[in-house]
C-alpha cells in the first residue's frame, strides 16, 4: 500500500512519514520543503493521491484537513486524521484552532460511523494532547494496533 503524507518533514509528520518507509511502504509526501502549499496546491495533492493508498492527514493548515477528509473519503482505502482534543475540551488561548479541530472532528465522524462494520474499520482519528505529540512511538504504536486490528476507529492518549 501507498502512504501519502502531509506534513511529512518535521514533527509528528517526519515521525510518521520515516516510521512508515521503515515498515516497507512506500511514501510520498506534501510540505512546503518539497514545494506544496496545502491551502494553493491541494487540487494538486489531491490529484496525486490513487484510490488505493493510505492518506496521513497530518499537517494543520486553516480548514485544509476538513477538506481532505470531505474530498478523500471516498476515494482512498484509509485515512488517518490527526486531530486534538483540544475539539472537546477549547483552547481559550487559541480559539481557532479549536474550531478548525471540532469542524476536522465532525467530518471523520461524519463519513466514519458510516463506514464502520465489523471487518473493516477505514478510518482512524488520533485525538492527541499536546503532551502526547512529543511521544511519536505512543503514535506509531496507536496506529500500527489499528492496521494491524480492523475495527477500530478512534485512538487517544492522554500522556503527562
Amino acid at each position: 500500500m501507498n502512504v501519502y503524507i502531509t506534513g511529512h518533514t518535521s514533527g509528528l509528520g517526519k515521525e510518521l512519514h520515516d516510521w512508515f518507509v521503515s515498515q516497507g511502504y512506500n511514501v510520498e509526501g506534501f510540505s512546503k520543503s518539497n514545494g506544496y502549499d496545502l491551502n494553493k496546491d491541494f487540487v494538486r495533492i489531491l490529484n496525486s493521491i490513487p484510490q488505493d493508498s493510505l492518506f496521513v492527514n497530518n499537517a494543520y493548515a486553516d480548514g485544509v484537513q476538513e477538506n481532505f477528509i470531505h474530498e478523500l473519503h471516498n476515494r482512498v482505502d484509509k485515512m488517518i486524521v490527526v486531530g486534538s482534543i483540544a475539539s472537546r475540551f477549547p483552547d481559550d488561548k487559541q480559539p481557532k484552532y479549536s474550531e478548525d479541530k471540532k469542524r476536522v472532528e465532525d467530518a471523520f465522524y461524519k463519513y466514519a460511523t458510516h463506514a464502520v462494520n465489523t471487518t473493516d474499520t477505514r478510518y482512524l482519528l488520533l485525538n492527541l494532547t499536546s503532551s502526547t505529540y512529543k511521544n511519536p512511538n505512543l503514535i506509531k504504536n496507536a496506529i500500527k494496533f489499528w492496521l494491524d486490528n480492523p475495527g477500530v476507529l478512534e485512538v487517544g492518549y492522554n500522556v503527562t
